[in-house]
């Protein structure tokens, strides 16, 4: 006798080593083969029945059945989530859990900022509202996928891993960004992210883990970048869409572990996590970030951004050392000012050495035919100076009011020039 048994969570050459393991030389069955997301079993009904054949392959943690299994709409899917709490009770429990974690870390929060620093306080109260939400967001999904006790495919694994890793790293990797630059940023979103990826990818073995550790990495690494360079330009205006995206992302993943873990595998066990134990990770995670962000160290366009922090400026000297200047581009103009074009040439900014008068203002022009990308965001850190340059607005005014050398670097510091200010 011939019998079809449908397994949909079939999807790599790992898959079927393992059910071909549960099926060869099984007694009664004379022979299978695999076809895409069925298995054809030749076997004698008095010898091992076809719902035994679908309980070998249960027991491994596939989904299998004699009936083809149909995947329901999203508009099913929600009319069902509403009607039948029994068979989403974690799910909705995730839902009650979330918005109780948001407005406990929100008031705990608030409460700690205004008796302990009420003007860091003020100023990152956006970007604290973020890091509470972001943190909720990766707590909850990891809460709802640590609820259930199942087999894990490898494919599953694999995107599990990926999906936290990535979404991790990069939420937290750009909000740091913003705050305190591209070292703190991609630092910390990276380990952020890779700590994560690993936490939850190791479900499915070393498979797993390296999709979870490499997502980590680019996301932490791409989130910093995104900070930094929409720092200046209108990042509050992003930031929204951002969360709203990545928190769907989240989503996303909660339905899709529903979909393929959980919903028609009997040996699949609920085991919800404590509320005490979600809201006290994620208030754990928001306070140290949240202490890295007002109180850690800033480099690069950060110092410019956040000029009243009492954070340790690192990565920055008040008067770099020139060995041997090159040639000198002295600004041109009148005594009542002093202009320079500034270009970009040979990888780095032209001139990348400008000499000028100290007390004497300077108008330095950007020069938007050789300005292109990241290198229109000027940044003078050790004189407190950020411009986005762009047509019609590529001009930046400022008095040296002290002689020495000060470093001119594009937001990301991957170009630079010295400016030389002399009596």
């Amino acid at each position: 006798m011939k019998t079809t048994i449908y397994v949909p969570d079939i999807t790599c050459d790992s898959c079927v080593r393992v059910i071909s393991k549960v099926l060869d030389g099984r007694e009664g069955a004379s022979g299978f083969i695999v076809k895409g997301e069925t298995v054809e079993v030749e076997h004698d009904p008095s010898a091992i029945s076809a719902e035994s054949l679908v309980n070998l392959i249960k027991g491994k943690g596939f989904r299998a059945s004699l009936d083809p299994f149909v995947r329901k709409s999203f508009g099913e899917r929600a009319r069902e989530f509403i009607s039948r709490s029994d068979k989403y009770s974690v799910e909705q429990r995730m839902i009650k859990y979330s918005a109780l974690s948001l407005l406990i870390l929100g008031v705990v929060v608030a409460y700690l900022f205004s008796w302990l620093d009420p003007s860091a306080g003020s100023r990152y109260s956006w970007w604290l509202s973020y890091l509470i939400l972001s943190v909720v967001g990766i707590g909850s999904a990891i809460w709802h996928f640590k609820s259930y006790k199942a087999e894990v495919t490898s494919m599953v694994g694999m995107m599990v891993g990926m999906t936290f890793g990535m979404q991790s790293g990069l939420m937290i990797g750009t909000i740091l960004g913003a705050t305190n630059g591209m070292f703190v940023g991609s630092l910390a979103g990276m380990l952020i992210g890779v700590g994560i990826g690993w936490f939850n990818g190791k479900c499915c073995g070393i498979m797993g883990v390296m999709e979870g550790m490499m997502a980590g990495v680019m996301g932490g690494t791409m989130g910093a970048m995104l900070g930094v360079m929409l720092m200046v330009d209108h990042i509050l205006w992003f930031m929204p869409v951002f969360m709203a995206v990545n928190i769907l992302i989240l989503w996303g993943l909660s339905y899709m572990l529903f979909e393929e873990m959980v919903e028609h595998k009997t040996t699949v066990r609920a085991q919800p996590i404590e509320f005490s134990t979600l809201v006290g990770y994620c208030l754990l995670a928001v306070l140290l970030i949240a202490g890295l962000m007002v109180y850690g160290p800033k480099t690069g366009i950060a110092t410019t951004l956040w000029p009243d922090d009492a954070s340790p400026v690192i990565g920055q000297l008040a008067d770099p050392p020139v060995i041997a200047a090159p040639p000198s581009n002295t600004a041109a103009g009148n005594s009542s000012v002093q202009e320079v074009k500034l270009g970009f040439a040979g990888g780095t900014y032209s001139p990348s050495f400008i000499t000028v008068k100290k007390d004497i203002p300077v108008r330095l022009i950007g020069d938007m035919t050789a300005l292109k990308g990241c290198y229109t965001s000027i940044v003078i850190p050790q004189l407190g100076l950020s411009k986005y340059m762009r047509a019609g607005d590529n001009v930046l005014e400022f008095t040296p009011t002290q002689t020495g050398h000060f470093r001119l670097t594009c937001s990301m510091g991957m170009a630079s020039a010295t400016i030389n200010v002399e009596e």
